[in-house]
């Protein structure tokens, strides 16, 4: 079985500024995780979408923010 808690943060925290050249380990660990849970709840969302109405939605980098 998928666990999917390691991602069900992106669908509630915005998206965190790209780190700097010269940021933290710390700042730049966080903005990975954050980008890789995003792209990971992208997926599932296309993927549960109805083929016949697939086509219809544009989901941008940032849309799962709305949804909760």
């Amino acid at each position: 079985m998928l666990d999917l808690s390691d991602y069900e943060f992106v669908l509630t925290e915005a998206k965190p500024p790209m780190p700097a050249a010269d940021a933290s380990e710390v700042d730049n660990l966080k903005y990975g995780k954050w980008d890789k849970a995003n792209t990971m709840a992208i997926r599932l969302i296309r993927a549960s979408i109805n083929e016949a109405i697939r086509g219809g939605w544009e989901i941008n980098q940032c849309w799962t923010l709305g949804f909760v």
